[in-house]
């Protein structure tokens, strides 16, 4: 069986995305059908075709502007924050690094020194979690950032960023009762990460209205070098778009078990998929699903897809 990286390189050899806009009948059929199989599920959705230029030419969303707890969909972005801050001669991608930790393994305590250990070589004003904040707004162009990080045995614990406290507009609605959470994104959010991501590795970014003088090289390097470690598949693991079917697949998921919230169990993917010679950008969130739901739900509509 194939793996990621053995699927990526046979496309990046042989395959031509898809740069024609679906008709608008037909992309009309397509978001119908996959909003029915979402259903009344609380499900934050974004689904963005690519061109061979990286740029979205056909996009179908859910509930895509509500907020939903992030779990660890974020760690994509501290692995970029990681090759954006650091010089190129001192990357560490090595499985025991902690970028390849935290990208394939999804190591808590690690993101914790990723985030800590960058941001002392990043000279602005604000605590690590601000610097990394920061990245997300302004290099990458996100919205949604991370409040606390206090996963025992990582160096983070006491830091925050009141940008993204809690409160009654950073709120989680579920069946009509607002629900609190630290770290809150959107799949609209999440999917704008992933766009960027497939863009900047490209050298397809658009101008950056916030840094006139952006570096788009250094991004082109960091974001490939960031697709590379997401591209990995962690030994014994696949998220729920793997296990759906989606592949090949780039990606960082996110899952939190009953009792962790309020809200129950949270079920999250995200990241850049090919299906049919055609690459597309995806954000799954959910909340109140259990796994298996979840991978019915994503089965369904990968299967919709795949019939055209």
């Amino acid at each position: 069986m194939l793996n990621r990286r053995d699927l990526l390189t046979g496309l990046g050899a042989g395959v031509i995305l898809a740069s024609l806009r679906l008709p608008m009948r037909a992309q009309t059929r397509l978001e119908r059908d996959l909003l029915d199989i979402i259903g009344d599920q609380t499900i934050g959705f974004d689904l963005r075709q690519l061109d061979d230029q990286q740029q979205v030419i056909m996009q179908i969303q859910h509930n895509a502007d509500q907020r939903y707890p992030v779990a660890s969909c974020f760690k994509a972005f501290v692995v970029f924050y990681y090759f954006w801050h650091t010089p190129i001669a001192r990357w560490q991608v090595d499985r025991e690094s902690a970028a390849y930790r935290v990208a394939v393994f999804s190591d808590n305590v690690q993101t914790g020194f990723l985030i800590r250990d960058v941001g002392e070589n990043v000279d602005v004003y604000g605590n690590a979690l601000q610097k990394f904040n920061d990245c997300l707004l302004y290099d990458i162009g996100m919205s949604e950032g991370i409040y606390t990080w206090d996963w025992p045995g990582n160096p983070l614990i006491g830091f925050a960023d009141d940008r993204f406290a809690p409160s009654e507009a950073r709120v989680i609605t579920l069946r009509g009762e607002t629900h609190s959470a630290d770290n809150l994104t959107t799949a609209q959010d999440l999917a704008r990460g992933y766009t960027f991501l497939a863009q900047a590795a490209d050298g397809a970014l658009p101008p950056n209205p916030l840094q006139p003088k952006y570096d788009f090289e250094r991004a082109q390097r960091a974001a490939q070098a960031t697709l590379d470690l997401l591209a990995i598949p962690a030994a014994n693991y696949r998220s729920p778009l793997e296990r759906a079917g989606w592949m090949p697949y780039i990606g960082k998921d996110g899952i939190l078990p009953r009792g962790d919230l309020s809200v129950g169990n949270v079920v999250n993917d995200a990241g850049l998929i090919t299906q049919d010679e055609t690459r597309y950008v995806i954000a799954y969130l959910s909340v109140g699903q259990t796994e298996y739901s979840a991978i019915n739900t994503l089965t369904a509509m990968a299967e919709r897809m795949r019939a055209g």
